[in-house]
């Protein structure tokens, strides 16, 4: 009898007997293979989906990274805002887009004999309540009321600030 080359599967001639037993050890051959090459596959094919998924996660946090470091430095995501308005006292909100931290309120003006040159400014953080200004999730207000010092917001005079993250 004659094997074929790669599985040493039965290759009967006409001069030889067929046994029971030569074709048990071939289809036990057959099936030991197929598993074989099953096994091989699912294997291979478990390493390519775990591959991927690292993949996709290091392209997702390249992704994440780049988000970042694209707006870093874009005009929506500076880590301040800055502005200026006319008081008229009235409660004025100013949004921002965030909850400041700290807002610096300013003002430049000339002295009452005109001679004298005054800038006056004003921090407010912490809790964000006070009798003049709030800090609100999404920006501040500065109270109208004249009377309370220091008044940030007395009609006509001009103001600048800068809110902070």
């Amino acid at each position: 009898m004659n094997y074929t080359t790669n599985y040493h599967l039965p290759q009967w001639a006409e001069t030889d007997r067929i046994q029971m037993e030569d074709f048990n050890q071939m289809c036990a051959a057959i099936d030991q293979g197929i598993k074989t090459a099953q096994s091989t596959a699912d294997t291979a094919e478990s390493k390519a989906d775990a591959a991927q998924s690292t993949a996709d996660t290091a392209e997702s946090k390249a992704d994440a990274a780049q988000a970042t470091a694209d707006n870093a430095y874009c005009p929506n995501y500076m880590p301040f805002a800055t502005g200026s308005y006319t008081g008229n006292l009235t409660p004025t909100k100013f949004t921002l887009g965030f909850r400041p931290s700290m807002v610096i309120i300013g003002r430049h003006y000339s002295g009452n004999d005109e001679t004298e040159t005054v800038g006056t400014c004003h921090v407010f953080q912490g809790n964000g309540v006070t009798n003049v200004l709030t800090l609100d999730n999404d920006g501040f207000t500065v109270i109208g009321d004249v009377y309370n010092y220091p008044n940030i917001n007395w009609g006509g005079r001009n103001y600048v600030y800068i809110a902070f993250r």
